[in-house]
């Protein structure tokens, strides 16, 4: 993409299975990863959730009814954590759920269904 930086995690870097907390390892890399964040002050930051196709458990279910909850609130804890916790201003974020509406491999595999349930984080320019 030109002009625009991406990094994605695959939900267990940052997640634990069935949850929307980021875990310990997720803590630690998303600090490395803002400090280059903080660095481009002139990029806005889109944190964007993905799902599997897979449907939601029955315990998630009664938080997260469909894909389109828990990526929401994968995403939405991802820019909570860097504004709270890494001082990135709050006005260069935004934070979007697609589900699992743009695999980025088929869900028909475990390993596809894997690389599907991500976090992107995307710098793109301001203005």
């Amino acid at each position: 993409m030109e002009g625009k930086l991406q990094v994605t995690f695959i939900d267990i870097i940052l997640f634990d299975s069935g949850s929307v907390r980021i875990n310990k390892n997720g803590q630690e890399l998303l600090l490395i990863l803002a400090e280059t964040l903080r660095e481009n002050k002139d990029q806005n930051i889109i944190i964007q959730g993905h799902t599997d196709n897979v449907e939601i458990g029955p315990e998630l279910v009664k938080i997260y009814p469909t894909n389109w909850e828990l990526s929401a609130g994968r995403s939405t804890a991802v820019l909570r954590y860097l504004i709270e916790n890494a001082g990135i201003a709050p006005e260069r974020c935004v934070a979007s759920a697609f589900s699992f509406y743009k695999p980025v491999a088929s869900n028909e595999s475990e390993e596809g269904r894997r690389q599907n349930r991500r976090i992107e984080i995307i710098l793109v320019p301001q203005g």
